[in-house]
């Protein structure tokens, strides 16, 4: 059971990773984004207007959140590397919260443009790593490991 921890921890990190990179580059590269995105809606002469400063501010937020959900990620798959209980209770919380903002996001369509929206599949993502989580994370023979 413990090499199945490391394993899970190693994709745990893998997905954090992954998720500082994204963020931090989405920051980098906000201005040029919406440089192109309002050249883009002029061009193809789109029914609405494109708020720019609007834009980058959700662009901004959303791109700090998946930031600091990869640093709390991360902190979390090096704590279960290690074995700790700790970790393995602050994955379970992340995994639901991460699940019930993707489920408010795709249901309450909130999105001001088109290109914004949350995917369903992005949700059944979501929804398989919880469901993965959950299994692996809650049964007896890990929280046997996890206690010594």
């Amino acid at each position: 059971m413990k090499i199945k921890l490391r394993i899970f921890a190693i994709i745990i990190l893998l997905i954090s990773l992954a998720e500082i990179a994204f963020g931090l580059y989405g920051i980098t590269i906000v201005k040029k984004i919406s440089e192109f995105l309002e050249f883009t809606v002029v061009l193809m002469r789109f029914e609405y207007d494109f708020d720019s400063y609007n834009w980058s501010m959700h662009w901004l937020i959303t791109c700090t959140l998946i930031t600091v959900s990869g640093f709390i990620g991360a902190i979390t798959g090096f704590g279960l590397l290690k074995s700790k209980e700790w970790a393995r209770k602050l994955w379970l919380i992340q995994i639901t919260v991460i699940l019930l903002i993707y489920i408010i996001l795709y249901l309450g369509d909130f999105a001001k443009y088109a290109f914004e929206t949350i995917d369903i599949f992005d949700v059944l993502i979501a929804f398989i790593l919880f469901l993965l989580s959950w299994y692996i994370l809650t049964r007896q023979d890990l929280k046997k490991i996890l206690a010594t």
